[in-house]
């Protein structure tokens, strides 16, 4: 079993400081690579965490909210 970190979540709040949305690893806009496998489809994790926060935010752009690399 592994473990992981991520520097952008807030853990008091379980949401994402880099896409300013509820924490779904492989998120568009997440740091995490893309060769990791989860148990179910991304947009089924994407929408369960947005009911959770009550986030009714679009989807459709996945660059919404993303902030800009530091320099």
């Amino acid at each position: 079993m592994s473990s992981w970190s991520c520097p952008h979540v807030a853990e008091d709040a379980d949401h994402c400081r880099r896409t300013r949305r509820p924490c779904v690893p492989g998120r568009p806009g997440c740091v995490l690579p893309d060769n990791l496998r989860y148990a179910l489809p991304l947009a089924t994790r994407i929408a369960q965490a947005d009911a959770r926060h009550g986030d009714v935010a679009s989807n459709d752009d996945p660059d919404a909210g993303l902030t800009p690399p530091a320099k």
